[in-house]
């Protein structure tokens, strides 16, 4: 009523009241609202970040790591392993280059022990006879050059059997010359079987010479005996041909370093 004192400014007051009340609510909902918001902004920034990490790692950390690893392989030794190629970038460039230099350099040394390997046939076929297959001259002159370094030192006991082939003139002119080589095969196996400890060597169409040491030459004695039997029962042998009734004359010097050094 206009007439009640105080109505109007109690109204005023209380609406003032409830829009107070309300503008710290609406406040107090745009502070919650801005928490919210910077927790999720902070929440999306870690993923973002793990996300770009991830990345990171998928394209550089692990490939780098990857290569490591191979370069570790291969710098052991393993030449057929590969390094790994991840991706297309300039680590997988690395990792084809690395590839490319394991290849050439597998290659070069694959080249060089075949060389090597074609060097020592050669060297084996040089000093080789070839109608014997035992060892030639060549290989007799450098077993006589090491003998004789040895000889400047403190040298061992050795001998040399010297076996000289009779008629092979004849056997060739008579029976032919593949007789006559059949003849100095038969005269080889011979020395080889009987002498078996020890080189023999072919050192000229028909002498052989044998170098005796260790066993063989300390019963020299006994073995050139088995080789005259041996050739003594070939004369006699009525199945053989008469080019395979080889014989021989055989001679044996030894040396001794407490009388001949």
């Amino acid at each position: 009523s206009a007439d009640a004192p105080g109505v109007s400014e109690y109204g005023d007051t209380k609406w003032k009241t409830l829009l107070v009340l309300n503008d710290v609510a609406y406040i107090d909902k745009l502070i919650r609202i801005s928490v919210v918001a910077t927790f999720a902004a902070l929440l999306a920034l870690i993923v973002v970040v793990s996300v770009m990490a991830e990345r990171v790692a998928a394209t550089i950390t692990k490939p780098m790591e990857q290569l490591g690893a191979d370069i570790k392989i291969i710098g052991e030794g393993n030449l057929d392993h590969k390094a790994t190629i991840v991706r297309n970038d300039e680590v997988g460039d690395v990792a084809m280059q690395l590839n490319d230099m394991v290849d050439k350099l597998s290659g070069a040394i694959s080249s060089l022990a075949d060389s090597e390997k074609r060097n020592q046939v050669m060297q084996e076929l040089a000093t080789r006879d070839a109608l014997t297959g035992i060892r030639n001259k060549l290989a007799y002159d450098r077993e006589v050059q090491e003998i004789r370094w040895a000889m400047d030192g403190s040298p061992e006991p050795f001998g040399i059997a010297v076996i000289d082939m009779n008629f092979l003139k004849r056997v060739n002119d008579i029976y032919g010359h593949e007789q006559g080589n059949v003849a100095i095969r038969k005269l080889c196996d011979v020395t080889t079987q009987v002498f078996s400890n020890s080189p023999v060597y072919r050192v000229g169409g028909d002498e052989f010479v044998v170098i005796l040491k260790g066993v063989d030459l300390e019963n020299v004695d006994s073995l050139i005996e088995q080789f005259n039997a041996k050739l003594g029962s070939l004369k006699k042998d009525e199945h053989l041909e008469p080019w395979e009734k080889i014989s021989a004359a055989i001679g044996f010097a030894a040396f001794d370093p407490a009388t001949d050094a």
